[in-house]
């Protein structure tokens, strides 16, 4: 019995003492900007940077439709924010690998319904060599096509790799083949490391941690 109480009490002790710290995860959602602002470099101090394959600038842009109340990232500067890979994509480079990244997503469909809509939002992984690892494509089994003219509910694309290799991720609206339907829009850029080693306690702490599992072990004992 003292064995088994001693045991019970250590274990807590333990758990206390190997207790996990989550990453932190940033969040960009493009509302600190003004419509229409150049955003290349603009959150460089949490991390990343912005571009487009094609040249050009990466705009943070107004609209009734974000997904948090303001702006959405585009490659259009003006006009409708929602945009088709014939105008580019938004690349996101990280300063420092990333093991998680998500996108919010939304489809917008042209009011002519030209074509077969078979193009849609999409999330490629790169990792810190600019290798091409894989993508995430809009699930319609979740939302489905709009009619023309509609839009849809947002999202989330998101991808977790087994450890901090995601160097860049780049998202856009595909169009493998036929007349563009579905445009995208994108708000809500987060971004994490993986999860930190084990939060160092102090020793004062962790002799007040093993104090407390002694007593509680000594009170199961009375018990007993």
């Amino acid at each position: 019995m003292h064995y088994r109480v001693l045991t019970k009490a250590l274990a807590a002790a333990g758990l206390l003492l190997g207790l996990q710290v989550p990453a932190f995860a940033t969040l960009i959602n493009f509302d600190n900007v003004a419509d229409a602002t150049a955003i290349d470099s603009t959150y460089a101090g949490q991390g990343v940077t912005f571009s487009n394959p094609l040249g050009g600038s990466i705009f943070a842009r107004a609209t009734p439709n974000a997904e948090s109340p303001g702006n959405v990232v585009s490659v259009l500067n003006t006009g409708i924010p929602a945009f088709d890979a014939r105008f580019g994509a938004v690349d996101a480079v990280f300063s420092s690998a990333q093991r998680f990244v998500s996108i919010d997503a939304a489809i917008l469909r042209v009011p002519e319904g030209l074509g077969t809509p078979i193009n849609f939002p999409k999330l490629e992984i790169y990792d810190t060599n600019n290798v091409f690892v894989t993508a995430v494509n809009w699930d319609f089994s979740q939302i489905p096509q709009p009619g023309a003219g509609g839009i849809t509910d947002y999202e989330t694309l998101s991808y977790t790799a087994a450890a901090d290799t995601i160097g860049k991720v780049r998202f856009l609206s595909g169009q493998p083949g036929g007349s563009p339907s579905n445009f995208g829009l994108f708000d809500n850029l987060e971004f994490r490391q993986g999860p930190t080693n084990p939060l160092p306690l102090p020793s004062s702490v962790s002799l007040l941690v093993l104090g407390l599992a002694g007593l509680a072990a000594m009170r199961w004992q009375h018990r007993a």
